[in-house]
């Protein structure tokens, strides 16, 4: 069921009940009574907003900070640790792992990561997208894509457009690596070949898609609650592919589990 104005704006209140406490030992608790809920109410509610526990946004929120801190400090890990309400710098580090594939210690030895990969509050504005402008289009076992255009890094759309001077709608497919330091490679394409000699060509397999719809175009804030919210209990760290038509505004996911966490 889809929540209403009330719930979300008491979820927000929760969050923000949280993130003004972040360093401290905010409880599940502390945020049911910022929603004016009780716990078991509360529990219900911010599952069905924010499709993650309480438990769940509170880990990721502090793992997320706290990867900012690794990069942009050079306080001791023990100390972040303790920062972010982590029992031992063990546990600590047990969870960074789990969450983005590798120590602390050798996320701090990595200069750059993919942005997407640090979750942001949600806010109204993510919630609203999450409920209001994106959609999941169910197509039980899809047929497969095939789509034709060029791979690369960075904004390869542009360059695609200079190339065919065409103006139909253009799917973006990105590759998620195993490990979230490495380069992630960009397609754009088309539906229908250009007819120009030397396009790359990918397919989407049967069965291994499904279609979402996302009202603003939004591919950024998309990815962000494609990571962080529709997402149980994972971040998709391993190859996960998405691609967003810009006219008509649809995405489509490929992976061999996703359509049951959605």
């Amino acid at each position: 069921m889809r929540p209403d104005s009330f719930q979300i704006e008491a979820v927000c209140r929760a969050i923000d009940r949280f993130e003004s406490d972040i360093r401290e030992n905010c409880t599940v608790r502390d945020m049911a009574d910022a929603a004016c809920y009780s716990l078991f109410h509360f529990c219900r509610v911010f599952a069905s907003v924010t499709r993650l526990t309480p438990y769940q946004y509170m880990l990721r929120r502090r793992l997320a900070q706290s990867a900012l801190d690794l990069q942009g400090s050079d306080d001791n890990i023990s100390r972040i640790a303790l920062d972010y309400c982590f029992n031992s710098p063990e546990t600590f580090s047990r969870a960074f792992r789990r969450y983005y594939g590798m120590l602390p210690s050798q996320w701090r030895s990595t200069k750059q990561h993919p942005s997407s990969l640090i979750m942001p509050k949600l806010d109204h504005r993510l919630l609203d997208l999450l409920h209001n402008d994106l959609t999941v289009v169910h197509k039980p076992d899809p047929p497969p894509k095939k789509l034709h255009g060029i791979m690369g890094q960075g904004d390869i759309e542009s360059t695609l457009l200079n190339i065919t001077g065409r103006d139909d709608p253009v799917w973006h497919v990105r590759w998620y690596p195993e490990r979230p330091t490495d380069v992630r490679m960009s397609f754009a394409g088309y539906e229908e070949p250009p007819g120009i000699y030397g396009l790359a060509s990918i397919e989407l397999p049967q069965g291994a898609w499904i279609a979402i719809e996302i009202k603003d175009g939004s591919l950024d804030r998309a990815e962000i609650l494609l990571q962080h919210a529709i997402y149980s209990d994972r971040v998709p760290v391993r190859p996960i592919i998405f691609t967003v038509q810009t006219v008509n505004r649809v995405m489509v996911l490929q992976s061999n589990d996703l359509t049951n966490n959605i």
